[in-house]
């Protein structure tokens, strides 16, 4: 192999490391916010749980905030490390790699970005739950079936905002299929063992 080939393996194979690790590290977070009680009935039946709902979705969006400046700043690094060692490779070389492991990476950034934006709607969602139910607490009645609302306008708004709260999920469980298969590919491509 040339050594601008194993200087870019290894760039590459840096990338799926860091990407498994922070992949980790965000799951580890978002674990610690229990966001499964999040948006739970029994929690947002009362002002007190659904001030803690509020809590934990300011903390997620300063998760989602700084785990997106550390992959953008990760991302410039690796991005300008990838373009050095490319510019000294053969054309062959260059195009040898794009179709596979460049493809995958570019896939794997946008990919990450599409999370970014998902996140983010979800939060605004969950957000716009809580303030609705705090702003209609003295005429919304809570069930086992769910909440009803004394006016038609706020079943309505609160129906689209579980909307795009289960949308969002659905794109992240199928992001995240492709995404975990994706990267195993390449760290096997690349002789590494890589788990998100």
């Amino acid at each position: 192999m040339h050594p601008t080939e194993t200087q870019f393996v290894a760039i590459a194979g840096r990338y799926v490391v860091v990407a498994a690790q922070v992949a980790v590290a965000f799951e580890q977070g978002q674990a610690a916010l229990q966001l499964e009680s999040l948006l739970s009935l029994q929690r947002l039946s009362s002002a007190a749980g659904t001030q803690e709902s509020l809590t934990a979705l300011h903390r997620l969006s300063d998760l989602v905030r700084a785990h997106k400046q550390a992959y953008e700043k990760f991302m410039v690094t690796f991005s300008a490390e990838l373009s050095a060692v490319m510019a000294s490779m053969s054309e062959d070389l260059v195009e040898s790699h794009r179709g596979g492991l460049i493809a995958s990476l570019n896939w794997q950034m946008l990919a990450q970005s599409r999370f970014y934006e998902g996140r983010e709607r979800w939060i605004d969602a969950a957000t716009g739950i809580c303030h609705l139910l705090d702003a209609r607490r003295e005429t919304a009645r809570f069930s086992h079936e769910g909440v009803s609302f004394a006016d038609d306008e706020d079943h309505d708004r609160f129906d689209a905002l579980l909307a795009v709260i289960e949308e969002v999920h659905q794109q992240e469980v199928a992001s995240l299929g492709e995404r975990t298969d994706r990267l195993a590919r390449a760290a096997a491509a690349l002789g590494l063992r890589a788990s998100p």
